[in-house]
């Protein structure tokens, strides 16, 4: 079925968050499971008056992750309208000049992408030669030592 078409509920919204929520290593789960074994652990192991205060504690907990999955859903649902405002408004001459100009940064970043990594590998390559000089005249130091202490 197309989302587009589907009715808006809260329970669709409660989807989006927990789906928002996974994509973020799943920090709402995380805090229900915790809050599940922080009250389990608390029955067992407090008395009736310490128990009290344990239920506004995870109930803090679980607000505050709920509160920021449905912020990242609010600022993910702003961004995917204002650009869709943005193409709608754009005319068939700013959209490639928009897309020209998308294309000019990709290009770009990949061009200085392939500048840094050559002079990584160059100086990866340098650094390499230096060491096997390095080593080489360790080889030699020992070798030396060991025909003068044979003799």
């Amino acid at each position: 079925m197309n989302p587009v078409n589907e009715p808006v509920t809260p329970m669709s919204y409660l989807g989006e968050i927990a789906a928002s929520s996974y994509g973020h290593g799943g920090a709402l789960s995380l805090t229900l499971i915790c809050a599940m074994a922080i009250g389990t652990a608390a029955c067992l192991l407090f008395p009736a008056h310490a128990i009290a205060i344990i239920p506004v504690v995870i109930a803090a907990a679980i607000v505050f992750e709920l509160a920021r999955a449905a912020w990242r859903l609010h600022r993910r649902q702003n961004i995917a309208l204002a650009t869709l405002r943005l193409l709608l408004d754009l005319d068939t001459a700013d959209r490639a000049l928009f897309e020209r100009h998308l294309q000019e940064t990709h290009r770009w970043r990949e061009e200085r992408l392939h500048e840094r990594n050559a002079d990584r590998v160059e100086k990866l390559f340098d650094e390499i030669k230096s060491l096997q000089s390095e080593v080489d005249t360790l080889a030699e130091k020992k070798g030396g030592w060991r025909e003068r202490s044979s003799k």
